[in-house]
Order: C-alpha cells, then structure tokens, then sequence
C-alpha cells in the first residue's frame, strides 16, 4: 500500500502497528478470518476465574463483559434475566442458587462460544425491511 496516498485524504496511519495480508486478525476482543468472526480467547480465558459478584458493583461489572459478547450468546437476555433483576436500584441484594446458575450459564457459554460464519454468496438470502416516518432498518437472514 502506498501510505503517500493517504496524506491526500488527510489519514495517517502507524506503519508498525499495521499488518497486511494476515490469515487472523485481532480486533476489540474477537478473532477474526476470512472464513469467520469468533471470541479472542486470550480475552475471555480471564473469565474462568471470575469469582461470583458479592456486590452489586461486580455484578454491573460482569454484566458489562458479558453485554460485549452478547452477540455470541444465544438467548443472552434470558440467560441474564436474574443477575440484571439484581442489579436493579430497587432490589435487594440477595445471591441465590438461580444467580448462581445464570452467573456460570454465562461464563461457559463466553468459555465455549459458537461462530459467527461469513456470508456463503451462493446460498439464497432473504431480507426483512422495515420503516416509519423517521428510520429505517434492515435484517439479512
């Protein structure tokens, strides 16, 4: 690549923190490939050893890990339902068996986490659309 280029559109870039033509790419806590986006390991391997919240501070503190790879975590908001009924202002604390469970439900499954695959373009899409007055959204299944 030609960095003089990018002096032309006002962008510069760190010549030894780039890396070109990789087969794996770290990037904000994923793992990146051509064939697929998963969870960078070396980043969820500390959570193994996350002891169970005692406080509500730790408990929002967990939950703000686990909110980042929710994507990976099939039906995360029912997993997570007791520990964020916790955290709520008008709760009391009280660390039960079914926090317990949701607390190591989400640990494991950040532990062992399915894939995110790339597109396969020659397999059929189909595409949900909706709009209002003021926004528009899209959904490719």
């Amino acid at each position: 690549m030609d960095f003089d280029r990018l002096k032309k559109f006002k962008l510069c870039a760190n010549r030894e923190k780039c890396k070109f033509v990789c087969s794996r790419l770290k990037y904000l806590g994923l793992c990146i490939t051509p064939k697929r986006i998963e969870v960078d390991q070396d980043k969820t391997a500390a959570i193994q050893n996350i002891p169970s919240p005692r406080n509500l501070k730790q408990l929002q503190s967990f939950l703000q890990i686990c909110s980042w790879y929710r994507k990976f975590i099939p039906n995360f908001s029912d997993i997570a339902r007791p520990l964020s009924n916790l955290s709520k202002k008008s709760t009391a604390w009280k660390w039960s068996e079914i926090e317990q469970q949701a607390f190591q439900t989400l640990k494991q499954c950040l532990i062992t986490p399915p894939i995110f695959r790339q597109v396969d373009p020659k397999k059929s899409f189909i595409i949900g659309m909706d709009a209002s007055s003021y926004a528009l959204g899209a959904v490719l299944l």
